[in-house]
């Protein structure tokens, strides 16, 4: 079938044999030779064609179902790596959902492929957008945390209406990480809190902006905080900038007026820009905030 031998046959047997090693203890007997046939199978299999794709699928799945040796493992990512470059959807879905079922035994591997994962975050299905995202997350540590984080951010950037779920997904864990790992640089820590909130602030639920209010206020260096504060007034206040943030953009102007409660008097004591922030302007604000969420309440009765 298009070139490839007993296509059925192959997957069929590969079936087999997994299931009858996977009722013995003692493998020793056969493992240089399962090992090689499985070794010979990757190698020599046109991956191009749904029916060799099928055939490398089973033998990555026989390779972590029994578990098998290091060299092997890392060969089975690299045959699921591999159909994250087809155009097939269901062949890119499969992969992600099996490579986030065997990430946690070779980790280093599947972060090999990272251009692959980060290249199906843009994609069309949002079933895979999906996939690829709990699996960037899964990859995470503290090595790639900025460049995977900066990825992610970049994904919220482009997200559409439709992608609300994948969006509070997202920032979700965004903010699990950044209170999990440690991160010397915590003005870059914060200005993707704040950057999440200016991209997606709109579909975030109030137990995420609780979350981001908790990190903002734990944050242990305060002129970092103030400046990204301020940062963050500046484009409130400035009715050049403000057409930045949407109107319906409710979480983002929930942590504004948060943060100009909590931080009012240290923003206004040593202001750095004193025809922009100062009590008239932060007043008429928070005044405006308050009609705006008025004409809301009402529109919603």
């Amino acid at each position: 079938v298009q070139g490839t031998c007993d296509p059925f046959l192959q997957c069929t047997l590969l079936y087999t044999l997994r299931l009858f090693f996977q009722q013995r203890s003692d493998l020793s007997n056969f493992q240089n030779k399962f090992n090689d046939l499985l070794t010979q199978i990757a190698t020599y299999t046109d991956g191009s064609k749904n029916c060799g794709q099928a055939i490398l699928y089973e033998t990555a799945r026989t390779i972590f179902s029994l578990n098998l040796e290091q060299p092997l493992r890392v060969l089975g990512i690299n045959i699921l790596a591999k159909f994250l470059s087809q155009k097939e959807n269901n062949t890119k879905y499969v992969a992600l959902n099996t490579l986030l079922k065997v990430v946690d035994q070779e980790p280093a591997a599947v972060q090999r492929h990272r251009r692959f994962i980060s290249k199906c975050l843009r994609d069309p299905d949002i079933s895979i957008r999906k996939r690829a995202l709990e699996l960037s997350f899964a990859i995470l540590d503290e090595g790639n945390l900025v460049e995977l984080v900066n990825e992610l951010t970049a994904f919220l950037g482009k997200a559409t209406d439709d992608d609300e779920n994948l969006i509070v997904f997202t920032v979700e864990n965004l903010v699990k990480v950044l209170d999990t790992y440690s991160v010397a640089d915590e003005k870059w820590k914060l200005g993707v809190l704040f950057q999440s909130l200016k991209l997606v602030g709109t579909y975030l639920t109030s137990e995420i902006i609780g979350d981001i209010l908790i990190a903002i206020n734990n944050a242990e260096n305060s002129s970092q905080r103030r400046d990204l504060i301020v940062d963050m007034l500046r484009i409130s206040l400035d009715s050049s900038k403000n057409f930045e943030i949407s109107e319906e953009n409710s979480g983002w102007s929930i942590v504004a007026i948060w943060c100009i409660g909590e931080y009012a008097d240290d923003l206004l004591e040593t202001p750095v820009d004193r025809n922009l922030i100062s009590e008239f302007s932060l007043t008429k604000f928070l005044c405006t905030q308050e009609e705006k969420f008025n004409t809301n309440d009402k529109k919603s009765l």
